[in-house]
């Protein structure tokens, strides 16, 4: 299967909709807005009914002194080749792709719980992780 990864929308000119939201990973899948989004696509593909959120804790923030505090491993060079980068437009989209997650699953009847401690993502219900494991 050849999956069309796309990038649909401006976060600038709110120009951004639910329909970049793929039922249908062998036609297209989005990746607008984090990793978490295409991943969140394939998951509700595949039938899952409960998609458990780690790590997903938002706010992106400059690299400082070298050290990228937004990954989990602090070597990661994402924007080190955007010394100028926009973040509060990463951190726009980073909210918009998780509530058009959030809308379509709720189309889809798909719960979506955010386990991640202190997150800045508001779209979706929290939950402990204690109480899943």
């Amino acid at each position: 299967i050849r999956v069309n990864c796309s990038e649909t929308g401006d976060v600038q000119n709110d120009e951004v909709d639910a329909s970049i939201w793929s039922d249908d990973i062998t036609e297209r899948v989005s990746k607008f807005g984090v990793s978490a989004f295409p991943a969140m696509q394939i998951a509700a593909y595949l039938g899952y009914k409960t998609l458990y959120l780690i790590g997903c804790d938002g706010g992106y923030k400059p690299v400082q002194d070298g050290v990228d505090l937004s990954h989990f491993d602090g070597a990661y060079r994402a924007f080190d080749a955007y010394p100028d980068y926009d973040y509060s437009r990463l951190n726009d989209a980073l909210q918009i792709a998780h509530q058009i997650a959030q809308e379509n699953c709720d189309r889809l009847g798909i719960e979506i719980i955010n386990l991640s401690p202190n997150s800045k993502v508001k779209a979706h219900k929290f939950g402990n992780l204690e109480d899943v494991l």
